[in-house]
């Protein structure tokens, strides 16, 4: 089964996951898309390792080790727990810190928003924007893309 990734939105319709993530170095982004990928594939069936636990039940957080330790934290569900995670917020550690210091705070307040709010501009499919993101690396997006919020059909459809 192919579990669906989303990106977290803010309330302006902004892709914060694809804001952080542009800031990465090429290397970064290239661990992390592999790391995705297998998140999406197998889903909680990963290789041990891949998501590890967090102070907070339902954040749990991809390591990306190199020479900056890049910290993507991200929820099963949470809407639907069986078929789907979100990338809630990304973030660094150094010295055993996260930087920024409340970057599990923030990410289980985007979760809870989400379950509040439960509307589709508040998430939008990963895939989508891993291409955007590809695309912008290379020069090739079209201005909607430039801006970060989703397109017109970007958000998967929910029925809540």
């Amino acid at each position: 089964m192919t579990w669906v990734l989303y990106d977290y939105l803010d309330d302006k319709g902004i892709n914060e996951i694809k804001a952080w993530t542009q800031k990465l170095q090429k290397k970064e982004r290239a661990k992390l898309n592999a790391k995705l990928d297998m998140l999406e594939k197998h889903g909680s069936d990963l290789p041990p390792g891949l998501l590890s636990d967090t102070k907070f039940s339902h954040i749990k957080e991809i390591v990306i080790k190199g020479q900056v330790a890049v910290r993507l934290m991200v929820c099963r569900g949470p809407i639907d727990n069986n078929k789907e995670f979100t990338l809630l917020f990304g973030a660094i550690e150094k010295d055993r810190k996260y930087i920024p210091r409340d970057a599990l705070q923030q990410a289980e307040t985007r979760r809870q928003k989400i379950i509040k709010a439960q509307k589709k501009w508040l998430l939008c499919l990963y895939r989508f924007f891993r291409i955007v993101r590809e695309d912008l690396a290379q020069g090739q997006a079209g201005d909607i893309f430039k801006q970060g919020g989703c397109p017109q059909g970007g958000s998967k459809n929910r029925k809540k």
